[in-house]
């Protein structure tokens, strides 16, 4: 008998049996199952289609099996998939679940998989704060859980993680501090907590950027830091980020930083080509950019900087967008503005600057409306 042909059929459940073989491969199904319940067979992934095609499919478990193979990319079409249990999959490597929408709170279940190297669980709607179990898996390397609506604090025990290299915890609802401890992780690359509800300052990481590096995944590019709207305050800790030898990107933007610490270390960022320092209380202007000679896009807007038009910006070749607006700067624009031969914009509205615009402003054809 094909149980497949039972067009009422709303819970199946095999579990506590010694089942081989793999699930069939084309069974012809009127009505898709509710509830499939199917344990300790020997399953493989890549010849269960039959479960993709249960679009109606409300409840899978999976647990106590050994299932082989990557989840197939079919898994999508499971929308109306609440509760999905995977349980003691002990020789798991890498589970990918992000963008499938689920909902309810992170599976503690997850950090007993005890060879899991890779779990992606982005761009989903889970919530609750993450478990501390979270920081109990034995080998993970990268553990993705941005844009959800994850609440509460980081957990300190994720300072355990002792193998993590990226941990990406942006666009949630997170609140509290950065953990000190998190300066114990001696593999991090990356700690990604943009986007967030954070307080505090940033601790002093060592050869970590707190930042999304909008990776290809597995490739690992140290290109991009972005910690904009973080709500972090305090002195941004210019040894540590002087450090990532190879960034080109650099948003700091929208927090509360009132100054640098020791900033003529980022002069050693010599392959930056955008850096945005915008809406902060910053009051010492960044003398080290004049160092930065691929600087293309320079945003300092809306801070408390004061004195004449910045000289350090007139010796920046390759700018093409310089953002000024809101600060209180005084005196004229200089002639030499002109020597910025590349300047597609510039915005210098809400200061004190006074006298005429040069004439020599039409020299710079490139200058956009």
């Amino acid at each position: 008998m094909d149980i497949f042909q039972l067009r009422n059929l709303e819970v199946l459940s095999l579990e506590n049996n010694l089942f081989t073989g793999s699930v069939p491969r084309t069974p012809q199904q009127p009505r898709p199952p509710q509830d499939t319940q199917s344990r300790q067979e020997r399953l493989l992934w890549a010849s269960s289609t039959v479960l993709w095609r249960h679009a109606r499919l409300v409840n899978l478990k999976m647990d106590l099996n050994r299932l082989e193979g990557t989840i197939p990319d079919t898994f999508a079409i499971l929308r109306n998939l609440r509760r999905f249990f995977l349980g003691e999959l002990g020789l798991l490597q890498s589970l990918s679940l992000d963008d499938c929408d689920f909902t309810g709170g992170l599976l503690e279940s997850l950090a007993r998989l005890p060879y899991l190297t890779e779990l992606f669980l982005e761009h989903n709607r889970f919530e609750g704060s993450i478990p501390e179990a979270f920081g109990h898996f034995p080998r993970i390397v990268s553990l993705y859980l941005s844009s959800n609506r994850l609440t509460g604090p980081i957990p300190e025990s994720m300072c355990g993680l002792a193998t993590v290299e990226l941990l990406v915890l942006e666009r949630n609802e997170l609140t509290g501090p950065i953990p000190p401890c998190m300066t114990q992780l001696q593999g991090l690359l990356i700690l990604d907590v943009s986007e967030n509800y954070l307080t505090g300052t940033i601790p002093s990481l060592r050869v970590v950027f707190l930042c999304l590096a909008s990776l290809p995944r597995p490739a690992l590019t140290l290109g991009r830091c972005d910690l904009r709207r973080a709500n972090l305050s305090g002195e941004i800790p210019s040894a540590e980020l002087a450090q990532l030898n190879r960034l080109t990107y650099l948003d700091l933007g929208g927090n509360e930083f009132t100054s640098f610490i020791q900033q003529e270390f980022l002069e050693r960022l010599t392959r930056l080509e955008y850096l945005s320092l915008a809406d902060n209380q910053l009051k010492w202007f960044p003398t080290f950019i004049n160092a930065l000679t691929k600087l293309t896009s320079l945003d300092l807007s809306t801070n408390q900087f004061t004195g004449e038009f910045p000289e350090d910006v007139l010796v920046m070749p390759n700018l093409l967008h310089l953002k000024l607006e809101e600060n209180r700067f005084v005196g004229g624009v200089p002639d030499a503005i002109t020597d910025l031969s590349k300047l597609r914009s510039i915005t210098l509205a809400g200061n004190n600057f006074t006298g005429l615009l040069p004439e020599s402003l039409a020299q710079l054809t490139s200058l956009q409306a």
